[in-house]
């Protein structure tokens, strides 16, 4: 546990001194160094010179292990697949990065994330502590089986973790999406040092990650936050995990491009509304303001429920047009309760999945080292 806490600490706040890690902790001097130099030892940690400039004898700084060990984030999303080695320190670098279009099928798939994360560890000697597979789609945390994936059916029933660690020979870890993001923006983004707060991915489908006191909501069988397939259309769109009328039919950046598609009388997807919109070629604002008034349901049923510091939105749709964003968040001030919205931030989530899953994936490193405290 203490050496879990020396770790979240230099995640947070370092590079950081031993000295300082004693007054962030409250672990004593002794114990500090001991463990530091088990971390050492372990590739989780290294050290590294002050910054040039400091008077006297300047101890030398601890941060997350750049160099020595590192990690593979793998991102399965619904048309393109992304993968990027890189340190505990999270450094993302392009020639480190690989993406690929999504197969349509399982085996297929598996071949792409085996030849691409062998190329991306094969370079040099650098040992590889673990790969983080994040997917889409209900997730039985504890077999580490895919149960559905309301928009990338060929993951239904599979054990892809399992599979692809026969097949790597490496540690491999299944991450759900939304986790994958919350984790993300509490590591890099605007909720750093957040307890509390919730995550809505509104991109290809909808979901919800929930975190409370610094654990992450997973529910019995690890299925918690599924915001996405709640009815709010009982005579609505079927939806993709068999339903009707799910909230994620009607409040996604999907459902903006398929409603814009419509009009149109052509396929274009939520990139080319983008571009399209701000460059004046497409007037959207009637589907735009649609899809975001059920969004603004659901982010105002995640405040009343849950009583977050913050709900972060992950979504292109805001792009469209300058103020919706602000839209969004004066019409949730509308349909929250006034007492739980009071002190709740609605903040639009930064960076991507990749990145965020780079996160996760440390996370879970970490988490293995022993229970938050």
């Amino acid at each position: 546990m203490n050496e879990r806490r020396l770790i979240e600490a230099v995640q947070t706040d370092g590079p950081i001194s031993r000295a300082a890690l004693v007054r962030r902790t409250g672990i004593s001097p002794p114990t500090v160094s001991k463990l530091v130099e088990s971390l050492i030892q372990a590739s989780l940690l290294e050290e590294i010179e002050p910054l040039s400039g400091s008077t006297g004898r300047p101890a030398k700084l601890l941060r997350l292990a750049g160099e020595s060990v590192r990690i593979v984030a793998a991102v399965v999303d619904i048309q393109q697949c992304s993968l990027a080695a890189t340190g505990l320190d999270g450094t993302l670098h392009e020639d480190r990065v690989v993406r690929f279009r999504t197969p349509g099928d399982y085996v297929k798939l598996l071949d792409a994330l085996v030849e691409h994360t062998q190329r991306l560890t094969s370079a040099d000697k650098t040992t590889t502590l673990a790969v983080g597979l994040c997917i889409p789609g209900l997730i039985d945390r504890r077999r580490q089986r895919v149960l559905l994936s309301a928009n990338l059916h060929l993951l239904d029933g599979r054990l892809p973790a399992a599979d692809l660690q026969r097949r790597l020979n490496l540690p491999v870890v299944l991450l759900h999406e939304t986790d994958v993001l919350c984790l993300g923006q509490r590591a890099f983004g605007p909720a750093r040092g957040l307890d509390d707060l919730v995550l809505i991915d509104a991109a290809g489908g909808l979901g919800m990650a929930v975190m409370i006191d610094g654990q992450l909501l997973a529910g019995y069988r690890g299925l918690a936050g599924e915001l996405g397939h709640v009815t709010v259309e009982p005579r609505g769109r079927p939806c993709g995990c068999g339903n009707i009328g799910c909230l994620e039919t009607v409040a996604s950046d999907a459902t903006l491009a398929e409603l814009v598609s419509q009009r149109l009388g052509q396929t274009i997807d939520i990139d080319r509304v983008v571009e399209m919109a701000r460059r004046g070629e497409l007037q959207a604002d009637a589907e735009l303001n649609q899809t975001l008034d059920y969004l603004a349901i659901g982010v105002a049923g995640t405040v009343n429920l849950f009583n977050p510091a913050a709900v972060l939105i992950h979504s292109r749709m805001f792009d469209v047009r300058d103020d919706a964003f602000e839209r969004l968040r004066t019409t949730v001030a509308r349909r929250a309760l006034t007492p739980s919205l009071a002190e709740c931030k609605i903040l639009r989530a930064s960076g991507g999945k990749l990145e965020s899953a780079v996160a996760a994936t440390i996370s879970h490193l970490t988490s293995v080292l022993g229970p938050k405290v």
